[in-house]
């Protein structure tokens, strides 16, 4: 029986072009994907999340989009958001898909829902409300593949 081995990586999409270029070449070699956590759109909402900025994550997207011509199934490159409740709301996620969309509008996104853990302990699970309207303002933007993930995860909370 003849094994695929599929290199994947998953990143927050500010590492140095050199690395980014590797990783594309490696998913590509090897039928794998560069999934890029696409934290938030502005730069206070990144830094809050994660302590970074996210100028290199938006350029990183922009040339990782590229070769999503090269290979339909799967996918080289998936951007995923994780909806944080009172950080990636409606205003964030309009930013985001306005942006996506101008690059590509078969950009993979999957918004995930966010389990309250570590220092966000004090946050609600992401309500089912809020996935759906994120779900629909990346369509809105005419995003063509987006799903939400982690649905056993989605609330009711508010």
């Amino acid at each position: 029986m003849k094994r695929i081995f599929r290199i994947c990586w998953e990143t927050n999409g500010s590492a140095q072009r050199g690395y980014i270029e590797r990783m594309m070449e490696l998913s590509l070699i090897s039928g794998g994907i560069l999934k890029i956590d696409f934290k938030a759109f502005s730069e206070e909402v990144s830094f809050a999340l994660c302590g970074a900025l996210n100028k290199k994550t938006k350029e990183n997207i922009i040339y990782c989009a590229q070769f999503l011509e090269k290979r339909e199934v799967p996918p080289p490159l998936v951007v995923s958001t994780l909806l944080v409740p009172g950080y990636i709301e409606e205003e964030e996620i309009t930013l985001m898909a306005k942006f996506l969309s101008s690059i590509n509008k078969k950009i993979p996104w999957a918004l995930l829902a966010f389990a309250p853990q570590f220092y966000l302990a004090d946050l609600p699970y992401t309500s089912r409300s809020h996935a759906e309207r994120a779900l629909a303002i990346a369509r809105e933007y005419g995003m063509e593949n987006v799903r939400i993930g982690n649905l056993h995860l989605l609330g009711n909370d508010y």
